[in-house]
């Protein structure tokens, strides 16, 4: 299997960060591992875009990119969860930039109170897709919905609350097809 042509500058860029901790010359260690995550996370989602699209078979396209932001989204929401319970200097070397939790909110693994809150509505929106396709069971749908919900309200993001209310109204008006 060759590689995506689009998968070679984050593969560069993966690269770069590797050389510069190799020469000890990385003036931004803050962010390194940052880099890293979200360039292997690109090349990986290249990988399996260009298997999928040999493929023309979009429902399965469809069910796995929404378990995966599922996915993704609740392991982000564990993390919050556990800065709010004060669990998280175990998670430090997890988050990108590690910030003090005051009263502005959990941030999880995304080091932004509101980028973290939107990721867990895509979460939610991608639970009710799966749900409705009858992908997902509903104690299995109720579990990670509270978890979420969970996460958006600790996260202290008013503009996540409008999104996640935007997202129940379109599924539950119809105006989303899943089939």
């Amino acid at each position: 299997m060759l590689l995506p042509s689009i998968s070679f500058l984050p593969l560069a860029v993966i690269g770069l960060v590797g050389l510069q901790f190799a020469t000890q010359k990385n003036t931004m260690e803050s962010i390194a591992l940052s880099i890293v995550m979200y360039a292997t996370a690109f090349v990986l989602v290249a990988i399996a875009a260009k298997q999928m699209s040999q493929h023309d078979e979009i429902e399965g396209l469809q069910d796995v990119s929404a378990r995966c932001l599922l996915l993704g989204a609740s392991i982000s929401a564990v993390v919050g969860l556990l800065q709010w319970t004060s669990y998280s200097s175990a998670l430090s070397w997890f988050v990108a930039i590690p910030m003090a939790i005051d009263e502005s909110g959990v941030y999880g693994n995304v080091a932004q109170q509101n980028h973290y809150a939107a990721y867990s509505v895509m979460g939610l929106a991608a639970l009710l897709f799966l749900y409705f396709r009858r992908s997902l069971s509903g104690r299995s749908a109720l579990a990670l919905a509270g978890l979420l919900l969970t996460s958006i309200f600790l996260s202290a993001s008013r503009g996540a609350l409008l999104y996640a209310a935007l997202v129940l109204v379109f599924f539950y008006r119809g105006d989303v097809h899943t089939d």
